[in-house]
């Protein structure tokens, strides 16, 4: 199951992500878990980094952020979870992938403009 564990590290990098943007621009996350919560705390500038390089608009993104929002746990009780969720479980993989991707890049581009 390389998948599985692949992606729960994957939902796992996109949560300290954002955290660490979100601590970067004097923001609090204080036992916030989920991607949604995390990416709407972020000030304008980060949202709208991470929007154009993924190249979606707000409604898309928030819609598969609110999908993926608990995405660590869920891949980690993958077991857990009938088809029909495994499905959209599948779905998100790809999303937080890009996601995971942007947020590297903005991370990058944030510590070389020290």
């Amino acid at each position: 199951m390389p998948l599985v564990s692949a992606t729960t590290i994957t939902a796992f990098g996109c949560e300290i992500g954002l955290k660490y943007l979100l601590t970067k621009s004097g923001g609090a996350w204080s036992n916030i878990h989920y991607l949604d919560t995390l990416f709407n705390a972020l000030n304008t500038g980060f949202r709208d980094e991470i929007r154009r390089a993924m190249e979606m608009n707000d409604q898309s993104i928030q819609a598969s952020l609110k999908t993926a929002r608990s995405a660590f746990v869920e891949w980690r009780y993958f077991f857990e979870h009938d088809d029909k969720k495994i499905t959209v479980m599948a779905t998100n993989a790809v999303f937080l992938r890009n996601l995971l991707n942007t947020l590297d890049g903005v991370i990058q581009k944030s510590i070389r403009a020290k």
